[in-house]
């Protein structure tokens, strides 16, 4: 059997937005409190219906950020 990516929980985080664009300073804050409560994997726009709404650039670019996060 493989050994596993992570384990525990995974949390799906939602995309802040502010006056209508993606809010990068709040999704490191977001994710800053994931990692200090332990989280070792988070969902960025998958599953809180943002998705349809962040254009593709902007999905390229949260995934970036928060890579390298």
């Amino acid at each position: 059997m493989k050994k596993p990516l992570f384990s525990g929980v995974c949390t799906a985080l939602v995309t802040p937005f502010l006056d209508g664009k993606v809010n990068y300073p709040l999704m490191e804050i977001l994710l800053r409190r994931q990692c200090d409560a332990g989280v070792k994997a988070v969902v960025i726009c998958g599953t809180t219906g943002e998705s349809p709404t962040v254009t593709d650039s902007e999905k390229l670019e949260l995934f970036r950020r928060c890579k390298d996060y």
